[in-house]
C-alpha cells in the first residue's frame, strides 16, 4: 500500500463515510487483507491495535468484502479453466489416439482442467440456485406459528 494512503486513514479523514458498510480504515483494512497481509500486519497499516484487527475481522461486513473477493476470485479461475477445457478434452483425445507415446502428465493435467471447470460450473449453477431459494423465502411472507 503507498504510504499517503496509510497517512489519510491515519489522520481520519472522512472517517464517517461508510463505503458498503465499511469506513475508509476499515476498507484499507480489507484490502491489506486481500492483498495477503496478516491480520497484525493490516491493523499496522491502519493504525490499530492486533486485538482490534481481529474484532474487524469478524465484522459481518468485513466478512462479507472477504467472502465476495474470494467468490470473484474463484468465478474467475473457474473461467479461466473453462476456456481451457475443450484445447484438454483435445489433448486426452490426441493422446489416446497416439498409442506410441506416454504422456502421463499431460493426461494429468488435462484431466485436471476438465474435472475443475465442470466442477467450477456445477458450483456456479448450485449457488446461482440457491441465490435464487433464498430470495423467494426472504420475499415470502411469515405467517406465525409453524409452518
Amino acid at each position: 500500500m503507498a504510504e499517503n494512503t496509510s497517512e489519510t486513514v491515519r489522520s481520519g479523514e472522512n472517517e464517517d463515510e461508510l463505503e458498503d458498510g465499511l469506513n475508509p480504515r476499515e476498507s484499507t483494512f480489507v484490502r491489506a487483507l486481500i492483498d495477503g497481509l496478516t491480520v497484525d500486519e493490516a491493523s499496522k497499516l491502519v493504525d490499530i491495535c492486533g486485538r482490534t484487527g481481529r474484532r474487524w475481522r469478524r465484522k459481518s461486513a468485513v466478512v462479507a468484502h472477504l467472502r465476495e473477493h474470494a467468490r470473484t476470485s474463484v468465478q474467475q479461475a473457474t473461467a479461466v479453466l473453462a476456456g481451457g477445457a475443450t484445447r484438454a478434452a483435445l489433448s486426452l483425445v490426441a493422446i489416446a489416439d497416439d498409442k506410441a507415446k506416454a504422456s502421463a502428465p499431460r493426461v494429468q493435467a488435462a484431466r485436471a482442467c476438465l474435472e475443475f471447470a465442470s466442477k467450477g460450473t456445477e458450483l456456479a449453477d448450485i449457488e446461482e440456485r440457491l441465490t435464487t431459494l433464498e430470495q423467494q423465502i426472504a420475499n415470502t411472507p411469515f405467517r406465525g406459528g409453524r409452518a
